[in-house]
């Protein structure tokens, strides 16, 4: 009896000594993180901000190493059991790791660093439409979602799925988008990772104003690493008369500030180039877009020069917004050096 515990005693003490220096010598081969140098960001991560330096560390594996080789995914490559790395492109990289043992057998494991640039937040904004808002009760008829009535157009959808990072990369994704709808409601929306149903909801909020007006509209986005931007836009909602299209708007509510010319650096054949610039103010109850005409004429009032072009383009003026705007006036008919008076004007008006 007291043999065969005798026994069983050296058995368990040999395998708490033997046990861990097996499973040692059997153990996965596989790329970790590591302490190193970094930007702020953990470096046993995976990701960071350009330029971003990963550390990264290569254990396990059977047998004694020989050599273990790396290929960052971007051209270069190292060897070492541990090494550091720094990405200055933004994007993802394959990282490879390949270990080499004394018998002459290869283990092999790879994982993907993500580099992030510099957030930049972007925002659209419309009159809510559950019909094409791409909520999973899209198909619910309207007077049960709310968006119908005279009300409608005070109840607007903003959309921030144009920022970067959105949430289509679950690796630096933006962490946090926080609203300011300019009428004292702040709203802060945590973003959900890209493959949750609700990801895309999370780059979109609905939110009803209380009265027409015009807003200055806040969007502030915060990444995974900490990092901010934000995005501003002014809109009018509510306008007097119903939908923007119906609302009168004349040339006589944009003023044009004052406008400056210097002589141009560029020769042309006919003459030389002035470079206009000057301010657009916006007094129309609603975003639009101006087209301006500018007119230059000599001492004696005739006209040596024209230009007309949209300097809003897609880029609309809000309300009660000034548009700087700049551009040259060339091919002038006038010989020598005189005096050019330029005027310009706002020739045309389009709602956007």
């Amino acid at each position: 009896m007291f043999r065969r515990g005798l026994v069983r005693l050296l058995v368990f003490v040999l395998a708490v000594a033997i046990l861990p220096t097996l499973t040692g010598c059997f153990e996965t081969f596989q790329i970790n993180g590591c302490g190193g140098p970094g930007d702020g960001s953990d470096p046993r991560a995976f990701f960071g901000r350009a330029p971003h330096t990963q550390c990264m560390e290569a254990v396990g594996g059977y047998g004694a190493a020989v050599v273990v080789t790396w290929n960052f995914g971007d051209g270069t490559t190292a060897t070492g059991s541990q090494v550091t790395h720094t990405y200055t492109e933004v994007g993802e990289y394959l990282v490879v790791a390949e270990r080499i043992a004394e018998d002459g057998s290869i283990d092999r494991d790879d994982t993907i660093v993500a580099v992030a640039g510099e957030p930049e937040a972007a925002f659209t904004n419309r009159v809510y439409d559950p019909s094409s808002s791409g909520s999973i009760f899209s198909w619910l008829p309207s007077w049960l979602t709310g968006a119908n009535g005279e009300d409608s157009d005070m109840d607007i959808q903003f959309d921030a799925s144009s920022s970067y990072p959105n949430d289509s990369n679950v690796k630096y994704r933006p962490a946090q988008v926080r609203w300011d709808f300019g009428d004292g409601v702040q709203e802060m929306v945590e973003v959900k990772p890209a493959w949750s149903w609700f990801s895309g909801s999370s780059m979109r909020v609905r939110h009803q104003y209380a009265a027409a007006g015009t807003y200055t509209v806040t969007l502030t986005l915060t990444d995974t690493l900490g990092y901010s931007d934000n995005a501003v836009r002014t809109i009018t909602v509510g306008a007097p008369g119903g939908d923007d299209d119906e609302v009168e708007v004349v040339e006589d509510d944009f003023v044009v500030g004052t406008v400056t010319w210097e002589p141009g650096d560029e020769e042309e054949d006919e003459g030389d180039c002035i470079f206009i610039n000057g301010t657009v103010l916006n007094n129309a109850p609603v975003a639009a877009g101006v087209q301006l005409t500018a007119t230059a004429t000599n001492a004696t009032g005739a006209v040596v020069g024209t230009f007309t072009y949209w300097p809003a383009g897609a880029n609309n003026i809000g309300a009660g917004v000034n548009y700087a705007y700049g551009f040259f006036l060339c091919d002038l008919t006038i010989p020598g050096t005189q005096v050019v008076t330029v005027e310009v004007v706002v020739s045309d008006v389009a709602i956007y």
